[in-house]
């Protein structure tokens, strides 16, 4: 049941990362659909056919390639078709949606799974269908007007985009900790049971919803320092967490962590979006996107083993070296780019001086 359960998020990565190649030959459109086609084919496979484990294996390939192939594809089509602020608004409003189609997922696959647990795949037909004729009949074609004549896409990657996977890398390995141990916290503190964790999980969500309705409003004040909001918030809510006595305190930490990662990860793609060439954009985004997976499996690995290695291995103790780790790198992190930002004056009177006859 394990091979089954990672098989999705495997493939999800390798196909993430041949989709910007494929977005470099073949329409975003036709990719998304072919992606969303997957999911449904596995959703009426799984509600048919599910005598053997051999074919569950093929569908939970099925829903990784699917995955693997639209995911992508929504930052790919935003950075397409939308320019300068109202880019930054999707990218928080897709951050949002995501939240709350995690949600209706959860709820959706809960409810459908206790009538029998087949039933939990046509939780993809009736979710992912919708979807399809969206796309199928509300998005053009063709690439927006202000992309057209653009370069050619490259599948090089630059430091730009090696800059930016680090931070998503490093941001996603450090707020996994939270989505992987607030169930055993709960439990552990005695806080309330199996089900307190899950209404742990859906006030992160809803947190992450909040966050990204407001990451347009955050981005066009703060910029790049939304990355540095976004680190600082799920450093209090690790805290928070931490020192819970009561089950308020543990939602209001569960809210406060779960708006972080819709501040810091849409913050991420506007700011690669504006740096890298056109040529590189269609790579470098699938790239970043694909790594943020990355971070979420080494996660458990290198926490884990730090705090045990610390003398410690209670899950409470986790979220001390979570919050303890996300403060110095939100420290790091303002440093960084304040220094970034006045090296681009300087550059900027350079390039002047050197056209100057």
């Amino acid at each position: 049941m394990q091979v089954l359960s990672t098989l999705p998020n495997l493939f999800v990565i390798l196909i993430t990362l041949v989709a910007g190649t494929l977005a470099a030959r073949i329409s975003k459109k036709a990719l998304s659909l072919i992606g969303l086609c997957c999911m449904i084919a596995a959703g009426i496979g799984g509600y048919l056919f599910h005598s053997s484990m051999g074919i569950l294996y093929i569908y939970a390939i099925l829903i990784g390639i699917g995955m693997g192939l639209f995911s992508p594809m929504v930052a790919l089509l935003i950075n397409e078709r939308f320019m300068g602020p109202k880019q930054g608004q999707m990218l928080g409003l897709q951050t949002s949606f995501n939240n709350l189609g995690a949600i209706i997922l959860s709820l959706l696959s809960g409810f459908l799974g206790a009538v029998a647990w087949h039933i939990g795949y046509l939780t993809y037909v009736i979710v992912v269908v919708p979807i399809f004729l969206i796309v199928a009949f509300c998005l053009p074609s063709k690439p927006s007007q202000q992309q057209e004549g653009g370069g050619v896409p490259s599948t090089k990657i630059n430091g730009t985009v090696i800059y930016y996977t680090v931070l998503c890398v490093i941001f996603i390995m450090v707020y996994n900790v939270y989505a992987t141990n607030v169930a055993m916290f709960t439990l552990e503190t005695g806080l309330g049971s199996a089900a307190t964790a899950g209404i742990a999980n859906s006030i992160a969500l809803i947190g992450g919803i909040f966050g990204g309705l407001i990451f347009g409003k955050i981005t066009s004040r703060a910029g790049k320092m939304t990355m540095v909001a976004g680190m600082l918030l799920c450093c209090i809510g690790f805290l928070l967490t931490y020192i819970s006595t009561s089950l308020t305190l543990a939602l209001v930490a569960a809210f406060i962590a779960g708006a972080s990662i819709s501040l810091f990860m849409p913050q991420v793609m506007t700011s690669a979006m504006q740096e890298l060439a056109d040529e590189y954009k269609t790579m470098g985004l699938s790239i970043i996107a694909t790594f943020g997976s990355l971070g979420a499996f080494l996660s458990p690995i290198v926490f884990t083993n730090s705090a045990a290695a610390l003398g410690d291995t209670s899950v409470k103790f986790r979220f001390l070296v979570g919050g303890i780790v996300s403060l110095v790198l939100t420290g790091v992190l303002a440093l960084l780019l304040s220094a970034k930002k006045k090296r681009l004056p300087l550059r900027s009177k350079t390039n002047k001086r050197e056209v100057v006859p």
